[in-house]
């Protein structure tokens, strides 16, 4: 099921108990975003427009709305009815504009992780929790009361309390400011007692809940009809309806009890029944989870002793029945035993489906295996390795040395392991993978987490928390709390594991906040402390223009995401939006400021007394175009990294693979040099041609965006970014200036090709390969130069030629047998503009010699060369530049320097191939002249 859940920010210890298993459940049920939330009394018929919801002029039809407190036995807290729903409306919308102001409690925006944490509800009376719930929490005397009487939200009752919607019967895994709402949705506001909503049957279904849209959504026809007094005047009906709703507030009611009570009702109404699918369309979701439980084999002797298979004519057999299925439902002549007939056949095939699997007979001992070196530290402690079934892997006692050594020969797959220290204590454990790779080695450092404070203790102040590579990765295990207060975790060095102090409900009350940081972790011989002591918060409110968005951050290392802080709560006054925040007091955090159009403004703070109070103005935001071409004539040039490789030819196998694909600005839009706090521009991404052949999901600045291949094919991308406001950036100190948007004539550009395989071309296209080659002759050890292996790449070299020239010639040899053509940008420097017309390739200016070589004219800016034969194709992008070069005779002025003359030469248009980038090099660049001596040529740097 897909779900949504809410917490409350005074019960601050739960909460965070909430959001850990939230992220389980996720995994495993998908229990969606932060935590979400619900309405509060409105009087369901004043929810329609005057004459009906057909009636409401500039909607896109109606959703129904319900909201239901059958876990507490209090029936309806908002009966049925149906909502004028408004293109774009998302459930968020719909929900706020149906409550109305002061009738609930929330965070976040309609836009954004939007959350309720409770509803106006008084006079509500008590709860009559049904027995099944009562027995699950232990018995009713662990069921508490109401935060506040007059509220219905999180942790009423009991701590795993709280609200959640599902739409069409299914509980979404996203928030409701991502769910997009169609017309004759059904949407139902449910409040959960008991675990996460197993009360409502998710995660763990205590209760197998029947299916009630579609006699909820009649029961909203009457509600929201003008006239619904004079329909429930007919005894008939009026006897039908009450039936209807007693079957709908029952939590416990039968399938076959609500539909009885739909028909009973569509009967009294003197209406056509409608079509009941909702077994048959059960049990083609049964029949699809089925299907996709198996593998397909001919004797199953490459299918693991853990899995099952069944002959692809067995499979066929089940799709088939599933296939018609799916068409009856689609079939408006249906009738109601046809649909009866086929729930019947398909029950009839999945009992045939399941006799026909069969247990995988796949010889684990037989598969390759691969040498493995485990190295732990420290060397008392003990390794134990699980194989993916949970058994335990042989791989010896091991070697003491500095470290204890293991050595092991084992199948590739995924592993599951765990620490040992000398007295027989977990240490701690997770997982790991074994590729094909002939030789592995995983070395493991055992970590000692304990928060610093003075007379605190884990599990009763704080709780310790640690995720490899990312903050919310569950994939670890803590040992054992030693005597001395740590929990240890055994971890994979080389790796960057996300640790986190939790206060207690007491030390958050007493003004306390979580402490998260990062550790990297190499290999030692002994244990590592990780420490730190738990802060206290600061409250910090930050204002932005209405229209705007903001986001609060902190850093964590380079080239990771920066981890979010959740406001407490968002509000609007006097046309701008205000954001609450509880941070860790004198931390340094970020903040991005964006809104449509606009210039993003970034920056860093200190959470301190003197910024209580932060604020962007709409000044600041309309300081400058986004798309302002910036910083012409410095070494900030407006360039752009691609995580693709030096051809940037992105080639995917077939429809359905997908590319993590990472953009960078260069130069970095840097605060300073030394800390090297940077930030990201706003990326666009544009499919110049193949817009059927690939679709791309757009990550925030600084992450990945995911590739995804949906047909064989080529395409064409180019990728820009707009301009950016670093505030505090030593780099660019004007109030009036920023980091500019890309120039024109270093847009990222790429070719991703999708189906086509490996082509056997070999381009020829290189730079400086034999150059390089040469200053590495009879060098050894250091001595040797770290040079380009001679591929030229794609976003760091460039062509130069005279700007006088209408382009760069290069010249080079492809595969025998090979065709070649460019895709040329056509710059327009008065707009500060670059195109691609429709992506198509031309053979104007390419020549073919009679050795086999081609010379190609590329002009300024990024170039596609395509390299073809055999009906395949290689791409290299390539880039050229102007150069203006001027010589100044310093011996005679105004004369052509001759044999003996100083003179002066400048080199205007060059570009730095190699710019910054934070944490990995700090790179210069110098221009050699060379001259002719008696005996060979030499060289001066300058």
């Amino acid at each position: 099921m897909r779900g949504v859940f809410c917490s409350v920010q005074n019960k601050s210890n739960l909460r965070r108990l909430i959001m850990l298993l939230q992220k389980v459940w996720k995994k495993s049920m998908a229990l969606g975003l932060t935590l979400l939330m619900m309405f509060s009394l409105f009087s369901p018929i004043a929810a329609m427009a005057a004459g009906g919801i057909s009636d409401a002029g500039g909607t896109g039809g109606y959703v129904t709305v319900s909201v239901e407190k059958f876990t507490l036995g209090q029936g309806y807290l908002i009966e049925p009815v149906r909502v004028p729903l408004h293109e774009g409306d998302n459930a968020a919308a719909v929900i706020s504009e149906l409550l109305g102001e002061n009738r609930y409690k929330h965070g976040g925006s309609i836009e954004s992780s939007f959350y309720l944490s409770s509803i106006y509800d008084p006079d509500a009376g008590a709860a009559d929790i049904p027995s099944y719930i009562l027995q699950a929490l232990g018995g009713a005397g662990n069921v508490g009361e109401r935060t506040d009487e007059d509220w219905l939200g999180e942790f009423d009752y009991f701590y795993q309390s709280g609200w959640m919607f599902a739409v069409n019967h299914s509980f979404p895994n996203v928030g409701s400011s991502d769910v997009l709402l169609e017309n004759g949705d059904v949407v139902r506001w449910q409040y959960t007692v008991y675990g996460l909503g197993k009360d409502l049957g998710g995660n763990g279904n205590l209760i197998n809940p029947a299916r009630k849209d579609a006699l909820t959504d009649k029961v909203a026809e009457i509600n929201s009809s003008t006239d619904k007094t004079e329909i429930l005047a007919d005894e008939d009906v009026r006897s039908a309806y009450d039936n209807a709703y007693n079957a709908l507030t029952n939590i416990e009611s039968s399938q076959s009890t609500v539909d009885s009570a739909l028909e009973n009702l569509v009967e009294a109404l003197g209406e056509t029944p409608e079509l009941n699918t909702a077994e048959l369309e059960a049990s083609i979701q049964a029949a699809e989870l089925n299907k996709a439980s198996v593998k397909v084999s001919t004797d199953g002797t490459d299918v693991s002793p853990t899995d099952y298979w069944v002959v692809e004519a067995d499979l066929n057999a089940l799709v088939q029945v599933i296939v018609s299925a799916q068409q009856l439902i689609a079939d408006s002549n249906a009738e109601q035993e046809d649909v009866d007939a086929k729930v019947l056949a398909l029950n009839q095939a999945q009992t045939a489906f399941n006799e026909a699997k069969k247990q995988g007979t796949s010889d684990e001992e037989n598969k390759p295996k691969f040498n493995i070196t485990f190295t732990v530290a420290p060397k008392a402690a003990k390794l134990e390795l699980y194989n993916s079934k949970d058994k335990l892997v042989v791989i010896g006692d091991g070697e003491e040395g500095t470290y204890k050594v293991y050595k092991a020969s084992l199948p590739a797959g995924d592993y599951r392991y765990r620490g040992i220290d000398a007295s027989g204590n977990s240490i701690g454990g997770g997982k790991l993978t074994v590729t094909t790779e002939p030789d592995q080695a995983f070395s493991f450092r055992q970590l000692n987490l304990k928060a610093s404070n003075a007379g605190w203790n884990a599990d009763t102040d704080y709780t310790v928390r640690i995720g490899q590579d990312s903050p919310g990765d569950q994939s670890l295990t803590l040992g054992s709390k030693t005597a001395a207060g740590q929990y240890p975790a055994l971890v994979l060095a080389g790796k960057t594991y996300f640790y986190s102090f939790v206060p207690s409900e007491s030390r958050e009350a007493e003004g306390y906040i979580t402490l998260s940081n990062s550790v990297t972790v190499t290999i030692a011989a002994q244990a590592q402390a990780v420490t730190g002591a738990i802060p206290l918060s600061r409250m910090i409110t930050f204002t932005v223009p209405e229209e705007a968005s903001l986001f609060v951050g902190r850093k964590i290392k380079h080239f990771v995401s920066f981890e979010k802080a959740e406001p407490l709560e968002t509000t609007i006054l006097d046309g701008k939006r205000v954001y609450r925040y509880k941070l860790v007091d004198n931390q340094d955090y970020n903040y991005r400021v964006s809104q449509t159009g606009k210039l993003t403004n970034t920056g860093t703070f200190r959470a301190n007394a003197a910024n209580a109070a932060m604020a962007i103005t709409d000044q600041q935001l309309n300081v400058l175009s986004p798309n302002s071409i910036l910083n012409r004539g410095t070494y900030l040039e407006g360039n752009i990294y691609l995580n693709i490789n030096e051809q940037n030819h992105l080639k995917l196998a077939a429809p359905g693979a997908e590319f993590k694909l990472l953009s960078l600005r260069s130069w970095q839009a840097l605060i300073e040099g030394i800390n090297n706090y940077f930030f990201e521009p706003d990326f666009h991404y544009e499919i110049i041609s193949g817009q059927d052949v690939i679709e791309i999901a757009q990550g925030a600045p600084g992450s990945y965006s995911t590739i995804r291949a949906k047909e064989n094919g080529t395409a064409i991308v180019k990728v820009t970014y707009d301009a950016l406001k670093v505030n505090g950036s030593s780099y660019i100190t004007g109030a009036n200036d920023a980091f500019s948007a890309i120039w024109p004539e270093n847009v990222g550009l790429f070719v991703v090709t999708v189906g086509q395989g490996q082509t056997g071309i070999v381009t020829g296209i290189e730079s400086n390969k034999a150059r390089n080659q040469k200053a590495n002759e009879g060098k050894t050890g250091n001595q040797v130069m770290n040079l380009q292996n001679g591929a030229f790449d794609a976003d760091i070299d460039s062509v130069y030629f005279l700007d006088t020239k209408p382009g760069a010639t290069y010249t080079f040899t492809p595969s025998a047998g090979s065709q070649v053509s460019v895709l040329r940008p056509e710059i327009n420097h008065s707009t500060e503009s670059v195109s691609y017309g429709d992506g198509t390739f031309s053979t104007e200016n390419v020549t073919a010699h009679t050795n086999g070589s081609f010379s190609v004219l590329l002009t300024e800016g990024r170039n596609i060369v395509k390299v073809e034969r055999a009906g395949l194709a290689e791409y290299q992008v390539m880039t050229a530049r102007p150069l203006n070069v001027t010589i100044d005779n310093l011996t005679h002025p105004g004369e052509e320097a001759g044999p003996g003359d100083q003179v002066k030469v400048v080199f205007k248009g060059m570009s730095f191939p190699a710019n910054k980038l934070s944490g990995i090099y700090n790179f210069n660049a110098q221009l050699k002249f060379f001259w002719r001596t008696e005996s060979d040529f030499d060289y001066r740097s300058d």
